[in-house]
């Protein structure tokens, strides 16, 4: 990790930095004058010559607003508020109402027990204009972060290097945001599985309803299956973030080995019920594509997202089915494709899931600005799925030819009406009974409406990442 590279602000002299501090005191002086009040002033300790880059600034937002919030919590009334951003580090002015000793206090264990707190500078003045200290609350002094001794006492007599001291300030902040983006990334696809499995009512799948096609599972399995998943997401995620090649390719070995311990969790989870496996697969690639772009600093969109899905599931293609030549067939997937030429869950994602994209996220941001509930729509995007892909979970319960005949039946049941006019539930319980009659379910096209809800979360819900 090349540490330079994350101080990517301007350089200011010691004269700019003196004449920041200046002007900040004065800002203080200014605030207590017109309101009379206690003034928090939150900064940043950033060693070096640089104050002022991408992560600090982040680092800066996630202190101001916990200290909003830590104000909010108790009764403090934000009177004003005034902030600064410039090369020579954020300065945000809180004017408050309270009692400063309770507020000092109330910072302090902020700066010592948040994730961040030892780059957080929070001074507290009191309307006497008197900079509130530590030691006047009978608290401990600061720590430094390098090796635990009082941070001034270390400052004072330069233990420790300027290059450590950064080494140790990326350190610190890259694994705090990567953490954060991970769980972030991790929970959508945990709840695009759970969401999926819980739209109802979907034929011969299983759903709140009932078990569809399976007898060896039901909703309960899904949701053991589900929360097992969560940490595998999040390592693949946080496997993109710490992506040092640049290589699609050795990125993508790289997680499916994470990929295996998944399934083999999944399988624990479950009793050794298939519950996830191609949604382990493509969510897992979804995890892996979104840690690389934020790694790269390239633009998360769903353009960019597709393109390096289909680099890495590209791999697993040529791997398995392509280059590589002839191989003893392992999966039903891998027999598919010998006996029928269909690639499935490998091939949707290597063309960057391009039925999502075609019949699925658009159908469903459509629904939703309509007013459809998030289960209707999905309920719809589920049958238009069904209605145009080739889903190897079918055909290896039954052959291409039952396929077809399903989708020529979903087709005569939807009658070419826009799926705003489609009765989802007549026509799923007609669909539903067939299902389960011939004992075939469209798992594929449910890992796909799981990746649309992913995706929806991703780029289109304004509640979403």
């Amino acid at each position: 990790m090349e540490i330079d590279a994350f101080f990517d602000g301007r350089t200011v002299a010691l004269e700019q930095m003196l004449q920041a501090r200046e002007e900040r005191v004065e800002a203080q002086e200014r605030l207590i004058k017109q309101y009379g009040l206690p003034v928090i002033c939150f900064t940043l300790n950033i060693a070096g010559p640089v104050k002022s880059f991408t992560l600090s600034r982040k680092a800066f937002d996630i202190g101001k607003g916990i200290i909003k919030k830590r104000l909010e919590m108790n009764s403090d009334v934000l009177a004003a508020f005034e902030e600064k951003i410039s090369d020579t580090g954020c300065e945000a002015f809180f004017v408050v109402t309270g009692d400063a000793s309770k507020i000092k206090a109330q910072m302090a264990v902020i700066e010592d027990h948040h994730p961040l707190g030892r780059f957080f500078d929070i001074d507290v003045i009191s309307p006497d204009g008197r900079k509130l200290s530590r030691t006047d609350l009978g608290m401990e002094a600061r720590r430094c972060i390098i090796c635990d001794a009082p941070a001034a006492l270390c400052a004072r007599s330069r233990n420790h290097s300027l290059e450590t001291l950064k080494e140790e300030t990326i350190k610190r902040l890259k694994g705090y945001f990567d953490d954060e983006y991970s769980h972030r990334i991790a929970s959508l696809a945990q709840r695009s599985i759970l969401y999926e499995v819980c739209v109802t009512p979907k034929p011969g799948l299983v759903d709140c309803c009932n078990q569809g096609a399976h007898e060896d599972m039901d909703i309960f399995t899904f949701m053991n299956s589900a929360s097992a998943l969560y940490k595998y997401f999040y390592r693949l995620t946080m496997l993109g973030l710490s992506d040092e090649s640049n290589d699609p390719e050795r990125l993508f070995v790289r997680a499916r080995h994470l990929g295996i311990e998944a399934e083999e969790a999944m399988l624990e989870a479950t009793n050794g019920v298939n519950t996830h496996k191609g949604a382990i697969f493509s969510l897992g690639l979804v995890c892996v594509a979104m840690g690389y772009l934020h790694r790269w600093n390239k633009t998360e969109n769903l353009e960019n997202l597709r393109d390096m899905c289909a680099k890495m599931a590209t791999v697993a293609l040529d791997n398995d089915f392509g280059k590589s030549g002839p191989k003893p067939v392992k999966t039903k997937g891998e027999n598919i494709f010998v006996q029928y030429g269909i690639t499935g869950a490998r091939g949707e994602a290597a063309g960057g899931f391009t039925s999502v994209t075609e019949y699925g996220l658009p159908l469903m941001c459509r629904l939703i600005d309509r007013g459809f509930s998030l289960n209707d729509a999905g309920v719809a995007v589920l049958i238009n799925l069904m209605a145009h892909v080739d889903d190897t979970n079918i055909i290896g319960r039954s052959c291409p030819e039952t396929l077809m005949e399903l989708r020529s039946t979903i087709r005569e049941l939807i009658r070419d009406r826009e799926p705003e006019a489609w009765d989802i539930k007549v026509i799923s319980k007609k669909l539903d009974d067939i299902f389960i009659l011939i004992n075939v379910s469209p798992g594929g096209c449910a890992d796909l409406l799981a990746i649309t809800f992913m995706l929806y979360f991703l780029f289109k819900s304004p509640s979403g990442l």
